[in-house]
């Protein structure tokens, strides 16, 4: 199978998820690509890392779709983290699926200003566009290359400070995505762990995570 696809992740797919249920399944998948992923505080600065990915296809985890027209009234688009996926340079021959979570109000996650570019397909320039809930379509056998946005801005829950990013990352690439959250890091590729984390050592993570209350990973108190 050729692996011709971005795998793109904003973690405020997960803004208002509540316990880790459906996300470890998720992490377990993208743990068995053992590569490197690029990390990045906010999703557009992803753009550079896809365009040069030499794929076809470009798959956006995410609770936002981040694609708009390429113009509202006359008036060049701007590169921002809501229109980023307008700015893909091989998206005239490529193809872009948002996976949304499922059974969200879709009108919350748009980023578009007035024709919306899954109806109207031809106003973002894809050759391919769709949208769809949930994650299980994901074709793990053809990720090329993956992209992870932390969002902190979008993050209103505790959910993926507590859970998603230490299942994701080690300690020492943990503290790198903080910083790169907080703005004190640039973004920079980092690899996945190689340790096999399982269900249960998952669902440990949480548990210990739940104890601790409303801190995040290095003890400091989270604000509401």
């Amino acid at each position: 199978m050729k692996r011709d696809t971005y795998l793109s992740l904003d973690l405020d797919y997960w803004r208002k998820a509540k316990n880790a249920k459906g996300v470890e399944s998720f992490f377990y998948n993208l743990f068995q690509l053992k590569r490197e992923f690029f990390l990045v505080k906010s999703h557009d600065q992803l753009l550079g890392d896809i365009n040069s990915s030499q794929c076809s296809s470009l798959i956006n985890v995410d609770f936002h779709s981040d694609v708009a027209e390429d113009n509202v009234d006359g008036k060049p688009l701007r590169l921002n983290e809501g229109t980023w996926v307008n700015f893909v340079t091989w998206k005239t021959t490529g193809s872009f699926l948002w996976l949304h979570p499922p059974k969200m109000v879709l009108r919350r996650g748009y980023c578009h200003a007035f024709r919306n570019p899954f109806h109207a397909t031809t106003v973002s320039g894809w050759k391919g566009i769709k949208k769809e809930g949930g994650v299980d379509q994901i074709p793990w056998d053809r990720i090329r290359a993956v992209g992870i946005s932390i969002s902190p801005a979008w993050l209103d829950e505790l959910m993926p400070y507590e859970i998603v990013l230490p299942a994701l990352l080690n300690e020492s690439t943990l503290r790198q995505a903080l910083m790169i959250a907080r703005g004190k890091m640039e973004p920079r590729r980092v690899r996945i762990p190689v340790i096999k984390r399982n269900m249960q050592e998952l669902r440990r993570m949480q548990s210990e995570a739940e104890a601790r209350g409303r801190q995040d990973v290095t003890g400091h108190q989270l604000a509401r």
